[in-house]
């Protein structure tokens, strides 16, 4: 993998001082698998200021299109001959020991390091009799596959950095409930969010708002005061969202903002959902073989 990135920087600075862009990296050196290292601040919304500069709601993020990296390469991918749709890798899930936590933060490296497209994560199936493989009938763990796919997906395109979703004191994400929803859970105190106030980086911390929403709702209270009529014609997840919200200072009738009753709300409505109706096939098949 590392051959590949730096063929990626050669051919980069090639077709840069080619096209008159100059010889200097676009990107810096490369860091060291761990941690990432901490962003420069960038100039904070005016509605960060309700929550505080240090407050994971006030991410101080350009209200753009927050992505995982500033770090990305300036030459278009038609114009590469080296590995022009980027590089991708795959992590089995359950054949060893890591926790959650750890996978997360090596999935954060890889992509800050390699500048990876993409992350996939495949369930392990035990199969095959080894003292260091998990024994054969073990279940498949096909919904940590799934909660790592949603943390990644968080990770990429909402700004959540692996230390949010999981941490060392509790290294596995939460199989009950989508890790967005665990987060917000957590930090109950940060919510309600008031829709015509919070920024676009707050807005996507919302349970069942994303960034196409945030984007809608951003475009749309410039024209006036929004309601929840109107968030549900721009195809908000109400059904989610409701409870972390404020509209013109008003709370939305139905659940409450009670991390008690969201939480058992939220699994009720998922043990009925057809995907984990087909989940629960799949693994009662998978453990046959």
């Amino acid at each position: 993998m590392a051959q590949i990135r730096r063929g990626r920087d050669e051919e980069e600075l090639r077709l840069r001082a080619a096209s008159g862009h100059g010889g200097g990296r676009s990107r810096g050196p490369s860091r060291p698998l761990g941690p990432c290292a901490a962003a420069p601040a960038a100039q904070a919304s005016p509605g960060d200021a309700a929550h505080g500069p240090g407050s994971p709601l006030a991410l101080g993020q350009e209200a753009g299109a927050p992505r995982l990296s500033s770090r990305r390469s300036r030459v278009s991918p038609s114009k590469r001959t080296f590995a022009p749709a980027g590089q991708s890798t795959q992590l089995i899930v359950g054949a060893s020991p890591e926790s959650d936590d750890q996978i997360l933060r090596l999935s954060w490296a890889l992509y800050e390091k390699y500048d990876l497209k993409r992350i996939f994560f495949s369930a392990y199936m035990p199969m095959l009799e080894d003292d260091r493989l998990p024994e054969p009938g073990t279940p498949v763990p096909l919904r940590r596959e799934h909660r790592l796919y949603q943390a990644d997906w968080l990770m990429r395109y909402y700004d959540f950095k692996p230390g949010e979703l999981t941490s060392t004191e509790e290294p596995w994400l939460d199989l009950d409930l989508d890790p967005k929803l665990a987060w917000a859970l957590r930090h109950i105190g940060l919510f309600p969010v008031e829709v015509n106030e919070a920024p676009l980086e707050t807005l996507l911390r919302v349970p069942g708002i994303g960034p196409v929403g945030a984007r809608r709702i951003v475009r749309a209270r410039r024209s006036g005061i929004l309601g929840f009529e109107d968030l549900g014609r721009l195809k908000v997840v109400l059904k989610r969202a409701r409870p972390f919200l404020t509209c013109n200072g008003a709370t939305a009738r139905g659940l409450p903002l009670d991390a008690d009753l969201i939480r058992r709300k939220a699994v009720e409505d998922a043990r009925e959902s057809s995907y984990n109706r087909a989940r629960r096939q799949a693994e009662g098949q998978l453990s046959l073989f």
